[in-house]
């Protein structure tokens, strides 16, 4: 076996890992989206941790087409963007987490 298909076997759990974790964050965005319960700075703050993590680790495991959108996200909230800007943008962030993991399988 080579070093690279070493390094890719001890990658494939932890990419794996993380496609699960983008599954549950990208449900977890629908949620705050839809709870009337919640008021706009507590979802932009949540929205924004969850975008800021989503940009800093989604082209690591390769889910580059997810990373640009996130940080979009986070950049909006931390310029004080409307909600439906942001509403908007994470929307857009969702279906690309959906079509990401439906590529991945």
């Amino acid at each position: 076996m080579s070093t690279v298909e070493a390094l890719q076997g001890s990658v494939s759990p932890l990419r794996d890992k993380f496609a699960q974790r983008m599954r549950h964050d990208a449900a977890e965005l629908e949620t705050l989206l839809c709870d009337p319960s919640v008021s706009d700075s507590e979802k932009h703050e949540r929205i924004r941790f969850l975008a800021h993590r989503l940009a800093g680790s989604a082209s690591i495991f390769g889910f580059a087409v997810v990373a640009d959108p996130a940080a979009e996200i986070e950049d909006a909230i931390n310029q004080n963007a409307s909600a439906s800007s942001v509403e908007l943008l994470t929307r857009r962030l969702i279906v690309l987490i959906e079509r990401a993991l439906a590529d991945f399988g």
